[in-house]
């Protein structure tokens, strides 16, 4: 653990921030600027996660003693993944409809899934991104792997799967 000097630098949008005191350092903890994986330096040493400094002690009074967000590989991704295949969920319906105007489909299938999910990030303990996110599907997508440090592949697939629709024969 580090917790040498008075002085921390922490990391921000990918800039290095400080000098700023320890007390000032543990306001910005309790006020959950810095999270458990904000990088941290100290005056001496490598850069380290808050969590792996005598500064941890901090976040879980910035959490009011509740315990912290499951580790984004235990959380279900799902739902996230029906998410990214609802357009061609949605199509494979209006297919078997032909003659139907079903965009209605689309549109309670994204916000069905988008609530549940949400749901079940905060229930991981996550402060999930807005269910209004949900009217506009890739975004709320973006939102909940950034919140999970993810990489984009649930956008990417539903990108994909959306310009593929667009071209599937109208019946």
């Amino acid at each position: 653990m580090q917790d040498s000097g008075e002085s921390w630098y922490y990391e921000h949008s990918g800039a290095r921030t400080g000098p700023v005191e320890r007390d000032k350092l543990r306001d910005l903890i309790r006020s959950g600027s810095v999270g458990p994986s904000t990088l941290v330096w100290g005056g001496s040493g490598d850069w380290v996660e808050v969590e792996k400094t005598a500064l941890a002690e901090d976040l879980t009074a910035a959490r009011g003693g509740a315990p912290p967000p499951l580790p984004a590989a235990a959380v279900d991704n799902r739902l996230a993944w029906a998410i990214a295949i609802a357009p061609v969920i949605g199509a494979g319906i209006e297919a078997g409809l032909p003659g139907w105007d079903l965009w209605w489909i689309y549109f309670g299938l994204y916000i069905g899934l988008c609530f549940w999910d949400v749901q079940r990030l905060n229930a991981a303990g996550y402060k999930a991104p807005r269910s209004a996110w949900a009217f506009l599907v890739p975004g709320y997508l973006w939102q909940r792997a950034t919140l999970l440090k993810q990489p984009k592949v649930h956008v990417a697939v539903w990108v994909v799967c959306f310009v593929a629709t667009l071209f599937l024969p109208m019946a």
